[in-house]
């Protein structure tokens, strides 16, 4: 999708489940900081029905470039737009701990330990959002986005060969960026580095994680109710995500 200003902006529907069905176009939108949009971009988003917008950068990214603001050109819209934190990254100790990992695949195992209840309350907003498109974002789009792609793309039954497909797309489109998707922050040059590592978008990554859930909580479905999603919340998200 070409949403001006944003690289890694996509559509979720359209894929094939195990069960027989496919994803509904128009429920899902993922996507880089939206906070980019220029005008024109903001008015493709209004167009295209986004009703929701879910913002999943801490409070320190939000400070250095704010949560997306819409005034559409065409008028007031009724766009409900969230911040709700994947990592919060507001101690030394969880710097510290981002600062030993090494791989993509340890990042998002540590993800998937240190922040199980926020990511449980992500897609819990995701499964209460109002009616229309629900898009989600962070700073490129990749990692927490990736993360909460694969789980509802996962908790509808789609292959996870299919998952890590459209999670490896993610270094394709963010690869004209280059490292200028840092240029919100003030690095030093040995945190530049260190980011370095986890630009990539290997499918190796992503299945690891789940395989991660799978053989320390049994499954997607059952770390989110552990992390405190209930059943009426993943209905929710089925029958959003679920083409008729």
């Amino acid at each position: 999708m070409q949403w001006s200003s944003c690289y890694n902006v996509r559509e979720m529907g359209g894929y094939r489940t195990q069960l027989g069905g496919h994803t509904r176009w128009q429920a899902f939108i993922r996507a880089d900081n939206l906070g980019r949009l220029t005008p024109e971009g903001k008015d493709a988003l209004v167009s295209y029905g986004v009703q929701t917008i879910i913002d999943l950068r801490d409070r320190r990214e939000v400070e250095i470039s704010p949560t997306i603001e819409i005034a559409s050109s065409n008028g007031p819209t009724s766009l409900t737009i969230i911040n709700l934190p994947l990592m919060e990254m507001d101690s030394e100790s969880r710097m510290g701990n981002f600062d030993h990992l090494t791989s993509i695949e340890e990042l998002y195992l540590w993800m998937l330990g240190a922040f199980q209840g926020n990511i449980a309350r992500i897609m819990k907003g995701i499964a209460n959002s109002k009616d229309g498109t629900v898009a989600f974002y962070c700073h490129s789009g990749k990692d927490r986005t990736g993360l909460i792609a694969a789980m509802l793309l996962d908790v509808v039954h789609v292959s996870r060969s299919v998952v890590a497909e459209d999670y490896a797309l993610s270094a394709r489109l963010l690869e004209p960026a280059g490292e200028t998707i840092f240029a919100d922050f003030a690095l030093t040059p040995e945190r530049r580095e260190k980011l370095k590592i986890f630009m990539g978008s290997p499918p190796g990554a992503i299945l690891a994680a789940l395989h991660y859930i799978n053989s320390n909580y049994g499954s997607v479905v059952d770390y989110l109710l552990s992390g405190g999603m209930t059943t009426d919340d993943l209905y929710r998200i089925k029958s959003r995500f679920l083409a008729a």
